[in-house]
């Protein structure tokens, strides 16, 4: 996988940015061997910083969504609301959790997406 490769430091796991994230505001993912994880880096400091998991089949509707702009739901709970002016919400229902995402943020995950920086595949 490709993307700049964070570690969070309470566990395990390895969050990437997109290669296209210029800040230090962006969409971070975490590809588990049964989960995808989504956070939101503007808030990584928080010790309880919230993230949203995806199973596999989940994961790639949250990627097709992603171009349209529109409201699509990925799973039971998990609804991803792309506005006309290209901020981005998803949501997951039965946690509660909201995750917000700048234009500019969704746009360099999404260049990282078409280039096959979060594909699980890439993570095998």
């Amino acid at each position: 996988m490709r993307g700049k490769k964070m570690k969070k430091e309470s566990t395990n796991i390895h969050w990437t940015r997109s290669s296209h994230c210029s800040s230090h505001t962006c969409v971070e993912v975490s590809i588990g061997s049964n989960r995808v994880s989504i956070r939101d880096s503007k808030n990584n400091q928080i010790s309880s910083q919230e993230t949203i998991d995806f199973e596999p089949g989940e994961w790639a509707m949250v990627l097709r969504l992603g171009f349209h702009p529109s409201t699509g739901q990925c799973g039971s709970s998990r609804v991803v609301t792309r506005s006309a002016n290209g901020r981005v919400e998803v949501l997951d229902t039965h946690t509660d959790t909201l995750l917000n995402f700048s234009r500019e943020e969704w746009h360099a995950f999404l260049a990282g997406v078409a280039d096959g920086e979060f594909d699980l595949s890439a993570a095998a």
